[in-house]
């Protein structure tokens, strides 16, 4: 999937690229995404992204992520009234976070749907920013030249304890529980978002994905990748190196790149 437009600067524009697999070894894809450009022209969004990686058991966490990216839809998209530039940042998408965690959390009492949560990365690209809004442990990262930097913080055990100084981050990488969430939409009582802004420029990119990705494809493999091709191939050139890597889980990414209006249009 490509999608190119311009925001309210017209001498920059995006080009996303977006891709969600199974994998090899589940039954359903508990990931859920949105990648649209221009989601707000009138309030300067150049682009909403987010992906939600689903936990619980039945169609639990199916059910859960596909709430987190409606509800991140309903609040930031371009049949809604927000307008980031003209508020508190920080209070507003700690709201939509909230909003979206209650609404889980509701949707959780059923018998079927009991204990499910989310994972919940969001950007809203604008102009020469980004802003994220971030639970859990599926990522960000942003590619600029050579540089290949993770924007958000993993909410999980292992990189709270990296954090600590009580694991290096290769023992995080092989531990056994590395895939145990401290943080989820719906599924912990209390949720304290990452929510951070960044300068952006051209050649930029961004990628966001699930831990399906980035617990089996090595973080110099997603640079390279990111670094060599567009969007669209590169995501679809990611899903295979995981699948290729065993596959264990569902794979999300979504990928922006910001490019010059005169060249990338």
């Amino acid at each position: 999937m490509v999608q190119k437009t311009s925001p309210n600067d017209p001498t920059i524009s995006v080009v996303l690229g977006a891709l969600t697999h199974i994998g090899q070894q589940r039954r359903n894809n508990q990931d859920s995404m949105c990648s649209f450009a221009a989601p707000n022209t009138q309030k300067g969004f150049l682009a909403l992204l987010a992906v939600a990686d689903g936990m619980g058991e039945h169609q639990g966490g199916e059910v859960a992520s596909a709430l987190a990216i409606k509800g991140v839809i309903s609040r930031l998209g371009k049949n809604s009234s927000t307008d980031i530039t003209n508020c508190n940042r920080t209070e507003l998408m700690t709201n939509v976070v909230q909003q979206i965690h209650a609404e889980v959390v509701a949707a959780g009492k059923a018998p079927e749907t009991a204990g499910m949560g989310t994972t919940l990365s969001i950007a809203v690209i604008e102009n020469n920013r980004i802003l994220v809004d971030h639970v859990g442990n599926s990522r960000i990262y942003l590619i600029r030249g050579s540089q290949f930097t993770q924007l958000t913080e993993d909410h999980s055990w292992v990189a709270e304890e990296v954090r600590r100084g009580n694991l290096t981050q290769a023992e995080a990488d092989v531990h056994p529980r590395r895939n145990l969430v401290s943080q989820a939409i719906g599924a912990t009582a209390i949720i304290k978002p990452q929510i951070i802004e960044y300068e952006l420029a051209v050649g930029d990119k961004i990628m966001l994905c699930s831990d399906g990705l980035h617990g089996l494809v090595s973080r110099e493999d997603m640079r390279i990748t990111l670094e060599k091709m567009p969007p669209d191939l590169a995501a679809q050139t990611l899903v295979d190196k995981a699948n290729d890597a065993g596959g264990h889980d569902n794979i999300t990414v979504v990928i922006a790149e910001i490019v010059d209006k005169a060249n990338g249009a």
